[in-house]
């Protein structure tokens, strides 16, 4: 029996198509897509919400064709952001261990405070992805938590958004009546998590959506992901919102 807590759903506002996708996670903690929706994407320009209302209707439509095809009802969501109200900046940030034993509390507190680090008027942080870790300045390979050491140090990409552009997003998903998880970013998404792509990528080719292109020796694995994605912008029009259903964040 499908509980709410293993329906997984996002929702994409582009500024021609606004994508819903609902999945379910399995025991393994992967996702299948079960549906999804797309709706003519209107007050949105060169990636910006800018009317509301007209966003909220949107994603409305775009929900309601999702939860038809899927069967599932839903309430909180994931949201892709993207386009010229962000930017990504590579940071690192460190905090001293007073028990010289690494917790993963302290792995958890360390990308939390990252997210405080002041930004320039305007600006709010909106995604964070920790990309590895030192301690007492040797690289870590593997599980941190559990090593002895005194200072923890991480390096993080770090997503920077327009506050009020962030802002106007949040108000179209409240008024839709929707809850949101997480604003992710897109782009960081594919490069970062490729192969849960190209999962999503055979489970919509066995829907009929698109071909997948072959991904083995033809290509760099930088190279393949981009092009398989240019594929599926072609094809379906909906950017990246398939890749953040597998962002466990």
């Amino acid at each position: 029996m499908t509980t709410k807590n293993q329906i997984v759903a996002a929702v994409d506002i582009g500024t021609t198509k606004v994508v819903a996708v609902a999945g379910i996670r399995d025991e393994f903690g992967k996702i299948n897509i079960l549906g999804y929706g797309i709706s003519e994407s209107k007050g949105v320009v060169r990636g910006s919400v800018q009317n509301v209302s007209e966003v909220s209707a949107a994603i409305n439509k775009a929900v309601a064709k999702c939860k038809s095809t899927s069967g599932c009802d839903f309430k909180n969501i994931f949201v892709g952001i993207a386009g010229q109200n962000v930017r990504v900046e590579v940071n690192t940030h460190s905090k001293f261990i007073d028990s010289g034993i690494i917790r993963q509390a302290d792995i958890e507190q360390l990308t939390k405070e990252v997210y405080t680090i002041s930004k320039d008027a305007g600006e709010e942080i909106i995604h964070v992805i920790p990309q590895g870790y030192t301690v007492d300045g040797g690289k870590v390979f593997g599980n941190v938590a559990g090593c002895t050491g005194r200072k923890l140090e991480g390096k993080f990409f770090v997503a920077v958004g327009r506050a009020n552009c962030v802002s106007a997003i949040r108000q179209a998903v409240t008024l839709s009546g929707l809850n949101i998880v997480k604003i992710i970013l897109e782009h960081i998404s594919i490069f970062l998590y490729g192969d849960y792509f190209r999962a999503v990528s055979r489970d919509l080719k066995r829907r009929g959506e698109y071909d997948l292109i072959p991904k083995k020796n033809h290509l760099n694995r930088k190279q393949s992901i981009q092009k398989t994605l240019n594929q599926m912008k072609m094809k379906m029009k909906s950017k990246l919102t398939l890749v953040n259903l597998y962002l466990n964040l």
